[in-house]
């Protein structure tokens, strides 16, 4: 499978809308500031899993 995020192969990770994202971006989510400059490309990726 492949992370739904970075789309870099991953064997584990979370399931998020039945799409897998990796423990890497998974960590990413879990600890970025809205204040971050990647925070709206993450918002943006987990709103497209939403949409599709």
């Amino acid at each position: 499978m492949h992370c739904s995020i970075c789309h870099h192969s991953c064997m584990d990770g979370i399931m998020l809308l039945e799409k897998q994202i990796c423990p890497s971006c998974e960590q990413k989510l879990v600890c970025i500031k809205a204040e971050d400059q990647s925070y709206f490309y993450y918002v943006w990726r987990i709103k497209q899993l939403w949409l599709n």
